[in-house]
């Protein structure tokens, strides 16, 4: 079944002053990475060498209109992403993160370490690859559509780094997304999943945005605060957090959100960051296998809501 999120609709608020003030929060000068005091945090995926493991898991998402009860497969269809965390998204020959880590030392973040004998930033790593679909609501109809969205895709690669200081420190999130734009792959990929359910073609593929490719890409920069919690002290626990985001690339906008989680929780606060998803989640720590109670599964409810300035969206806008 496709998967509806709360954040994936979000409020969209057209002010540069919004965008202005949330970026403004995101550059504070508690940036710095020095040794802070403050209790190391749980959960972390530590091999015995004390640095990030080589291998700390994967997941898997698949998302399509088609596979909903109900008859609407417009705007965004359908998206297919893996991703793949531990020390290996960073070592790899086709990885971002050198030029992701470059990028970050100009916020004042990009200074970090890979091992445990300092409370500077730990950096988490997590790479991903995928391809999301958009399509208007008339999808019989070859040419372009008067008033309607127009057909777009991406094929994509990320990287993305999670700045974990100690346990109740803020926690700072980048990527960096390189893709084409414009590729048949996704006529291919969505009228493939039609023809397997039987239900209509999409015929305007051939005038998406960018048509026959386009390269792209994109910056992000995220920050979460614990607001409140009362993780460990008893069965049940709740956490509230906040966070504030900007992106500069094929989709630039600022945003806020506030979420929060309540349930069996064995996993960092920083960890679950459902607001991070941009038609589809975001790069992010596979963090399930490094229980905090070991042997103690997750079982959670969550919600949130989200404030969005959009100066730009390239599936949009071209």
């Amino acid at each position: 079944m496709s998967r509806r999120r709360l954040f994936q609709r979000p409020l969209r608020l057209d002010s540069l002053t919004t965008a202005a003030i949330l970026c403004a929060h995101l550059f504070t000068p508690t940036l710095a990475a020095e040794c802070l005091p403050g209790p190391e945090p749980a959960g972390l995926p530590i091999g015995s060498d004390g640095r990030e493991k080589y291998n700390t898991g994967w997941s898997f998402y698949f998302d399509n209109d088609a596979l909903t009860p109900i008859n609407r497969d417009e705007d965004y269809t359908g998206g297919v992403a893996v991703t793949l965390a531990g020390r290996r998204a960073a070592e790899w020959a086709i990885s971002l993160d050198p030029v992701l880590a470059a990028i970050d030392r100009l916020p004042g973040i990009g200074v970090g370490r890979g091992h445990t004998n300092c409370r500077s930033p730990f950096v988490l790593h997590s790479w991903q690859t995928g391809i999301v679909a958009f399509t208007p609501g008339d999808k019989t109809v070859a040419a372009l559509i008067p008033g309607d969205r127009p057909y777009a895709s991406l094929v994509y690669v990320a990287n993305a780094r999670n700045y974990v200081r100690t346990r109740d420190q803020p926690v700072y999130q980048t990527s960096l997304s390189v893709g084409v734009l414009g590729l048949k792959i996704a006529r291919g990929l969505q009228n493939g999943v039609h023809r397997a359910l039987g239900v209509e073609q999409a015929n305007g593929w051939d005038g998406q945005i960018a048509s026959g490719g386009e390269p792209t890409l994109r910056y992000t920069l995220a920050r979460q605060d614990l607001l409140a919690s009362d993780f460990q002290t008893g069965r049940t626990e709740f956490e509230l957090k906040s966070s504030v985001a900007g992106s500069v690339g094929y989709i630039t906008d600022a945003s806020a959100s506030l979420s929060i989680r309540w349930g069996r929780i064995n996993t960092p606060w920083w960890s679950f960051p459902p607001e991070r998803v941009e038609y589809i989640a975001e790069p992010a720590p596979v963090i399930g296998g490094n229980d905090i109670r070991p042997g103690s599964r997750e079982l959670y409810v969550w919600g949130g809501v989200k404030l969005r300035a959009r100066l730009y969206n390239a599936f949009l806008q071209g």
